[in-house]
């Protein structure tokens, strides 16, 4: 469907609206894949006695100690 073609302006701003929207929406989500991508394949090892802080500081740091 092409915006342009639109009769009804009021209609054709909200749709806009929307697709700007769901393009924000999926940029996030790539960004996010990427993280998932990261701790997916760094095969960390959790130790359950470090106790939940530690393994989720485990998880959301990079190899350069970027906390995500």
């Amino acid at each position: 469907m092409n915006l342009e073609n639109l009769s009804d302006k009021r209609r054709a701003a909200r749709l806009e609206k929307r697709k700007d929207h769901l393009q924000k929406q999926l940029a996030e989500i790539k960004d996010y894949d990427e993280i998932l991508d990261h701790m997916a394949n760094e095969q960390l090892t959790m130790d359950l006695d470090d106790g939940v802080k530690v393994n989720y500081e485990k998880m959301q740091t990079d190899r350069e100690g970027v906390l995500y």
